[in-house]
């Protein structure tokens, strides 16, 4: 099993880490090109079409994970899936220009009118990846997705530095969700076959509400910053609030990548024991911790050189905005695995329930942090992750033997190694005052190596360790 996890993370972290860096250097050539309202129009239109493609899915993946995954079953999912999202890209295609112009937000039309038929696209992986997560093929998950986000990343940055705009992200999304999609059908075994998929779908229904409900309200919650920004703030402020989400994001899916998709299928090989499924959530909360939290530090701290470097100078009023998602970023942890545990646990109600809170809550936070102005939209997702993680501490200690005492003690590594790396660089600043890039460089590489160390003696290490303790006992 230990074998199995330890795969099952080194290949998610090639297919998240590659993917979303190959997102970070295109969005860096494009910022340099498009105006704060460009970017906006295309951060509007893509937050809108996050949840109209989690709207689609239905949750119907997940029954093939978690529940049957036999021919049938599969077949009826895949055409299920297919039908909803061709629903979902016509209706958009007709109403939205209509809903974008009553709004004021013509600018954003044609960038959704092309961008609603990624829907049905990307309906057309959604049973084969299901099946390749339930039997722990990470490695040709990474490897499709990989080659998508290089394909996509290269298209992305020809077409910006040749005066696209923000068609350059629109034909990046659809080349990397394209080659993905083929190498997926070429690569893959199963096939669907046609069978009556509106007949004897009740039990696929009673499981995927469920699943539907906790993924689409934790999606529209994730998007409803940007889209309240948009339609309240404008294209400018939205523009600039997403070059300061941008870091935030990037290190926050990297990480939930790596972690959440191996989390659900190993937390549900353990969905019989209640203390072996508690084990194995702390640990994934003190691994997951021990990644971010530091990251997320030595991110806030180097932020204000790290923003004109990357994006360009006239972008630094996202500085503020991004320290501030840092500080949010080093709560992630202790969220994240609240519903995957949830449904190993066998309570896909409770899951549902979870969300429901957890949405309103945050539907609130964003409500009255729009109403502060722009700063006022990343405090509010500050408040909303310590909702969520407080409300994930009260639905778990109902369904599992789990111990605010224990939820600590996993944390207790990510603590002292951020610690120990914010007194490094506090340290560094006055032991090498340079000033620029160089000064920067200087600084940020010596953090990063102390963090490389001490991922490798706290995290890789044991990870390790596990992995040989696994191999003696089938030797045994």
């Amino acid at each position: 099993m230990s074998n199995k996890v330890l795969g099952g993370v080194i290949w998610a972290m090639v297919r998240s880490w590659g993917g979303r860096l190959t997102n970070l250097a295109v969005f860096m050539v494009v910022v340099r090109v498009l105006q704060p309202a460009e970017l906006g129009v295309f951060a509007f239109v893509a937050a809108i079409i996050t949840i109209l493609m989690a709207i689609s899915e239905m949750g119907l993946s997940e029954y093939v994970v978690y529940r049957q995954h036999d021919d049938e079953s599969c077949s009826r999912v895949f055409f299920l899936q297919l039908a909803v999202a061709f629903f979902w890209a016509l209706l958009t295609f007709i109403f939205a220009p209509i809903l974008l112009h009553a709004i004021g937000r013509d600018a954003a039309i044609p960038a959704i009118e092309v961008l609603c038929w990624i829907i049905p696209l990307s309906a057309l992986m959604g049973v084969q990846d299901a099946l390749q997560k339930r039997q722990l093929e990470f490695k040709k998950i990474a490897l499709r997705q990989l080659c998508g986000s290089l394909a996509g990343g290269l298209v992305g940055v020809l077409l910006a530095l040749s005066g696209a705009g923000v068609w350059a992200l629109v034909a990046k999304f659809y080349i990397e969700v394209g080659v993905a999609t083929v190498l997926l059908w070429s690569l893959s075994d199963w096939r669907p076959r046609w069978v009556k998929f509106w007949q004897g779908s009740a039990e696929i229904f009673e499981y995927a509400r469920h699943m539907s409900g906790s993924q689409l309200l934790d999606i529209i919650v994730s998007n409803l910053d940007e889209l309240l920004v948009g339609a309240v703030l404008g294209e400018k402020d939205l523009g600039i609030y997403s070059v300061g989400k941008k870091l935030f994001q990037l290190f926050a899916e990297l990480i939930k990548g790596v972690t959440t998709q191996v989390a659900g299928p190993m937390f549900a090989t353990q969905s019989a024991d209640p203390l072996a499924l508690k084990n194995m959530y702390l640990k994934a909360v003190g691994h997951t911790a021990l990644l971010a939290v530091p990251i997320y530090a030595l991110l806030a701290i180097f932020v204000s050189d790290l923003v004109p470097l990357l994006f360009g100078a006239r972008w630094t009023a996202a500085v503020p905005l991004m320290q501030i998602f840092c500080l949010a970023g080093m709560l992630i942890p202790l969220s994240q695995f609240c519903v995957p545990a949830l449904l190993a646990a066998g309570s896909s109600k409770t899951g549902l329930l979870y969300s429901l809170i957890s949405t309103i809550g945050g539907v609130l936070f964003m409500l009255l942090g729009v109403s502060w102005a722009l700063i006022g939209v990343p405090l509010a997702f500050l408040l909303r992750l310590a909702w969520s993680a407080g409300l994930t501490q009260f639905f778990l200690t109902r369904q599992l033997p789990l111990s605010a005492r224990a939820l600590l003690h996993s944390l207790r590594p990510a603590i002292i190694s951020t610690l120990l790396l914010m007194a490094t660089a506090l340290l560094l600043q006055q032991l090498l005052p340079l000033s620029g890039a160089l000064g920067f460089v200087l600084r940020a590489s010596a953090c990063a190596l102390l963090l490389l160390i001490l991922w490798w003696f706290l995290l890789f290490r044991h990870l390790r360790s596990g992995r040989s303790k696994d191999a003696n006992v089938k030797l045994k």
